[in-house]
């Protein structure tokens, strides 16, 4: 579970009651999945009694991604493909809170609300 690709499975690491998605459609620029790249994704597993349903169409924002991102710091490599929820026509999360630490590339492109429900940044 390396490259996100189309039909690849991710986890949610939010509070929003999804536990598995599966990438429809993402708009990943250069064939590999980059910390910051929305996906159009289909909720698989959930938690009972949650915000969301299986089967639901969604937008997601990929967190943390198996491949090595490099920096000029050294190098970064999660140990999952992680996903956040987003609301409908808009950049903000579906949660309140986010389970694991974020990468920092998140920061620069503009998705603060995420970085500060967060648990951090790596």
């Amino acid at each position: 579970m390396g490259l996100l690709k189309h039909g690849a499975f991710a986890y949610i690491t939010d509070n929003s009651g999804a536990k598995v998605v599966k990438i429809l459609n993402g708009y990943i620029r250069y064939g590999a999945s980059t910390p910051g790249e929305l996906l159009m994704v289909l909720v698989k597993k959930v938690a009972p009694h949650k915000k969301v349903k299986r089967g639901e169409k969604l937008k997601a924002l990929l967190v943390q991604t198996r491949l090595i991102q490099k920096r000029l710091s050294g190098y970064a490599k999660a140990s999952f493909n992680l996903v956040i929820l987003l609301k409908k026509g808009e950049k903000l999360p579906i949660a309140n809170r986010i389970h694991c630490r974020v990468f920092i590339e998140l920061r620069l492109i503009g998705y603060f609300r995420v970085i500060l429900i967060s648990r951090g940044f790596v």
